[in-house]
This record gives C-alpha cells, sequence and structure tokens, in this order.
C-alpha cells in the first residue's frame, strides 16, 4: 500500500470500493492483474470469511484451490491513516493496525 497518501479507502463493508481507490499501491496492482472483479476485502469481508471458515474451506478444498490458513494475517483494503491500514489475523478473528510498508500477504477475492 502506498505510504504518503490518504485514499479514502475507508469502507469497513466495501473492499471493492476501497481497492478502486487505492493509488500506487502494490497490492492493488497485484489484484488488478487477476481480472475483472477482483479486489482486496474490507475489515468485514474478512470478518465473514473467518466465521464462515469451515464451509469456506470446504468449497476451496473442492475447488483445488488453495485453502485459507488458521494463522494468516492479510492485509484488508481499509486504510486507517496516510501511513496505517489494517490485517486481519485469521488465528483470533480480529484486526490489527500496521504500517502500510510492512510486508504482509493479499488474499484477493472476486466477489462476495
Amino acid at each position: 500500500q502506498n505510504t504518503s497518501t490518504l485514499v479514502f479507502a475507508d469502507r469497513t463493508e466495501d473492499g471493492a470500493y476501497n481497492t478502486s481507490v487505492m493509488t500506487d499501491s502494490p497490492a492493488a496492482a497485484y489484484v488488478a492483474t487477476l481480472g475483472p472483479g477482483w479486489y482486496i476485502p474490507s475489515l468485514d469481508e474478512f470478518v465473514l470469511l473467518y466465521t464462515n471458515r469451515y464451509n469456506l474451506q470446504k468449497a476451496l478444498r473442492a475447488a483445488g484451490e488453495p485453502l485459507i490458513s488458521s494463522t494468516f494475517n492479510f492485509w484488508t483494503s481499509y486504510a486507517t491513516s496516510p501511513t496505517n491500514a489494517l490485517i486481519f489475523n485469521g488465528a483470533f478473528g480480529y484486526a490489527e493496525q500496521r504500517l502500510k510498508t510492512d510486508v504482509h500477504p493479499v488474499r484477493a477475492i472476486r466477489s462476495f
């Protein structure tokens, strides 16, 4: 994520919107290479993924896709300041504020 610009990616429920307003963001640039409709989940979308992990894992396994680790710390699309954004801690189900210069994986989703 860009460390110099606040992009108003502040919708807890709308990762598609947040991703669309990210500028100069390596994470958003990566997601754009996946094709139309892909985006970085918002905070609330990660909460839903976490609380529905059982069904999600079964669907991913059936589709031959990578499972979501129970110890993941993925970037959300929610920026809290020009220099900070939230990651979602999948081991315990909560968000943590981190510097945008920190290195964490991105898990894109296409529709929700």
